[in-house]
């Protein structure tokens, strides 16, 4: 079982966030390969939030909208090889 852990420059080449897409293709290409051999992949929140960072820097306000919006929902919602991981103890403190 082979486990990736998915870092900025992905989720931009994933995304083809302007002008930090440069390997798209081949990101994209790579993570195809990735999902069809079921692999586990790891998306930290510290990528998340750097991506969001990124993305939010974008000058055109209508493409940063995409983004921000239309775009990433789809990506996140209708592309799905994420689900959360929530370790058990973490949700009995969340409880209390």
């Amino acid at each position: 079982m082979n486990v990736r852990f998915m870092d900025t420059s992905i989720v931009m080449n994933l995304l083809e966030v302007p002008h930090m897409c440069a390997d798209a293709e081949s990101v994209k290409s790579e993570f195809a390969k990735a999902v069809a051999e079921k692999e586990t992949l790891i998306l930290p929140m510290s990528t998340i939030i750097e991506s969001g960072n990124h993305i939010a820097h974008i000058t055109n306000g209508t493409i940063r909208r995409d983004y921000t919006g239309n775009r990433t929902n789809y990506d996140m919602e209708y592309r799905r090889p994420f689900s959360r991981i929530q370790r058990n103890d973490d949700y009995e403190k969340a409880k209390k």
